[in-house]
């Protein structure tokens, strides 16, 4: 098809274009971090595994398996590789099947023709076959750059992913130690109500026998009522929060979900400390470094918007009045061209969408600050919270073991008439307190492992950093 001279000038350009195309250029993107937060963690992808629980290993993947928030983000993932996929073709020629059938009508006004009358026509039939090649020789590395920053999109949507399923088991996580915890709280109200039943009762028998005034039957009565609106107030708690818990795993929201009867032990101790390198792998800093390159990219391609492009164009196939002849190579046609554009006045467009690109640069690079600092904040704030909450577990037990023990002197005594009504229902209540507050701090020592965990954007131990988790559903 006498394509030896497009060959020709495809190839020389081809190879300029190598030499010539401006790579975004690597930096160093840390924001002044620590040069460690503590001596070597490693993270681990099934963190949850670490808490010992069979039944919360089944919650978690069951909610990885069938929420619809990583539906959503899955469909965000494949939007944005299709994206990547369409830049990328840019990079290659298009080639286009060109059939043109036509039949066409002319008609001759005014030309005298002999022994014609009325209007003169003729009706003529032209067919066509051609292949159309046309390519843009990315000389200045435009579409290159374009189609680096949409692979950047790619890698930051990846991250946006694992993100997604990181938060996910996290909060999945949390909502199950929630339900236990209100079980335990429910399940404390109710035994407390039946002591303060047990306490009317008795207060109720002296008061019959003139022991007692009928105002130690009455506040007996009342803490006894106060208790049992308490177990109403802890039974809806734990409705709500197991419906909570069934939307997170895609289950219908019955409250049909039955949670554990006791909160699991606390994990092993953290690491005497925490590399600062573990906070570089959370999904939403990677994510802002990938956008950050992102915007480097763009703005390469925005620039190279201000050189020429060049076209290569070729087409070659057959042409005949006669459908039968569009086979015959006798009939064959072809064309070879090549186009420069030039900007030479665009009104400022190009200047502007560099500017533009320039200034998206610039908010990408704090935004990537603003987020590692965030990162840095949350591991921080986390490793605080574990010694403290330690602490105050310890005091807890502390403060059941003293109230427990208050209860049982003060019931003793007021049924040997040796202390007023008072001092037994105040014991009483100081016992339910400090009971419930043991129960929520035990709760919130998990949490804030959770929180630890979920600021390092994984688990920790000694075999090393595990591997990004799936783009798939487990």
């Amino acid at each position: 098809m006498h394509l030896r001279p497009l060959a020709a000038l495809v190839t020389a350009l081809g190879c300029a274009a190598c030499t010539a195309v401006p790579e975004p250029t690597p930096r160093d993107l840390e924001p002044g971090a620590p040069p460690e937060l503590g001596p070597g963690a490693s993270p681990r992808a099934s963190w949850w595994r670490d808490f010992g629980s069979a039944a919360l290993d089944e919650t978690v993947e069951q909610a990885l398996a069938h929420n619809q928030d990583i539906d959503a983000a899955l469909a965000r993932l494949d939007a944005a590789a299709a994206r990547a996929r369409l830049a990328g073709s840019e990079l290659w020629p298009t080639l286009e099947a060109g059939p043109d059938l036509r039949r066409q009508r002319l008609n001759f006004i005014g030309l005298p023709i002999p022994g014609s009358s009325g209007v003169t026509s003729v009706t003529t039939s032209q067919f066509a076959a051609s292949l159309n090649l046309s390519w843009e020789v990315d000389l200045w590395g435009r579409v290159r750059a374009a189609t680096a920053a949409a692979e950047a999109d790619l890698a930051a949507a990846a991250e946006d992913f694992r993100g997604v399923q990181l938060s996910l088991a996290a909060r999945t996580a949390r909502a199950w130690f929630a339900c236990i915890e209100a079980r335990q709280q429910l399940e404390l109200a109710e035994a407390t109500a039946a002591s303060f039943a047990r306490t009317e009762e008795m207060v109720r028998e002296r008061f019959e026998r003139g022991v007692r005034p009928a105002l130690d039957f009455r506040l007996a009565r009342s803490d006894h009522q106060e208790a049992l609106a308490l177990v109403e107030v802890r039974r809806r708690q734990l409705d709500d929060l197991t419906r909570q818990l069934e939307v997170l795993t895609g289950r219908y929201p019955g409250s049909a979900l039955e949670p554990a009867a006791e909160l699991p032990a606390l994990p092993g101790p953290v690491p005497g400390g925490l590399s600062a390198e573990l906070v570089r792998r959370r999904p939403d800093l990677a994510a802002a470094e990938h956008r950050l390159a992102a915007t480097d990219a763009r703005l390469a391609s925005s620039r190279a918007n201000l050189y020429p492009r060049i076209a290569l164009t070729s087409s070659a196939g057959t042409s005949s009045n006669d459908l039968a002849d569009l086979g015959d190579l006798d009939f064959r046609v072809w064309s070879v061209g090549a186009n420069l554009f030039a900007p030479i006045f665009e009104g400022g467009r190009i200047r502007a969408g560099i500017d533009e690109a320039d200034a998206r640069r610039r908010e990408a690079l704090a935004l990537f600050g603003t987020t590692a600092l965030q990162a840095y904040r949350e591991v921080e704030t986390a490793l605080a919270a574990t010694s403290i909450l330690d602490a105050e577990w310890e005091r807890r037990v502390a403060a059941v073991d003293e109230a427990d023990a208050a209860r049982g002197l003060s019931e003793d005594r007021y049924a040997r008439g040796l202390v007023p009504i008072d001092t037994l229902l105040n014991a009483q209540r100081r016992a339910l307190a400090a009971r419930t507050q043991f129960l929520s701090v035990s709760r919130q020592r998990l949490d804030n492992r959770v929180q630890l965990i979920l600021s390092l954007g994984g688990g920790f131990d000694d075999e090393g950093i595990a591997a990004p988790a799936s783009t798939t559903r487990p």
